[in-house]
Parts: structure tokens; sequence; C-alpha cells
């Protein structure tokens, strides 16, 4: 739980690694930003002041726009962010991107 190559490792094999990582682990930039790559809502089980983090969220939005439920409320309001979750989703109707826009960017 608090072995840091071990759960670099484990990330490969489980992409939910971090859920069952040390809270010291969780606010690792290097752990956090590998895992979210393999699975994008991993990005809840890191730390707040990761989950605040432009450049960590953004990574975890390349995998899924799913993320940025889990991302901190300013990131939340951060165009930037918004717009790479537009973008990484693109397929979604224009409703739901609508939707998604309204309900995480208002959400503070």
């Amino acid at each position: 739980r608090n072995d840091r190559e071990v759960v670099l490792k484990d990330v490969k094999k489980n992409g939910w690694a971090l859920e069952y990582t040390s809270a010291e682990l969780r606010n690792d930039r290097e752990v956090v930003v590998k895992d979210v790559k393999y699975i994008c809502q991993t990005l809840g089980f890191a730390s707040a002041e990761l989950r605040n983090d432009r450049e960590v969220v953004l990574k975890a939005l390349q995998q899924g726009w799913q993320s940025l439920e889990y991302a901190s409320d300013e990131r939340r309001n951060d165009w930037e962010v918004v717009g790479e979750t537009v973008k990484q989703d693109w397929e979604n109707s224009k409703e739901d991107m609508q939707l998604i826009v309204f309900c995480y960017a208002s959400d503070s």
C-alpha cells in the first residue's frame, strides 16, 4: 500500500491500484498520472491537491471525460479543462455535451 515501486508496477496490472494505496501515494504525481492514464475515474482517489492540478486533470481527461466528476471545483470551472472534456467525447450528442458542461462547470 505504501511501496511506491510496487504500486507503480501494479498500475499496469490493475488500473484501480490507486484505490488501495496510502494517502502519501495518492498525493504522488507520478503514481496518480500513471493510474489515471489507464482508468480516468481513479482521479477520485487522488489527493485533493492533485484533483486540483490542471496537468493531472487533463491527463485523466485524455482517457475519458468521466474524470471531470472527480476534479476540483476550480478545475471544473476551468475552460481549458471543460474544452478538453468536450473534445474528448465529441461523439456524444450535442444535448449530452451541453448537459456535461452545465452539470460540471456550474457545480460550484
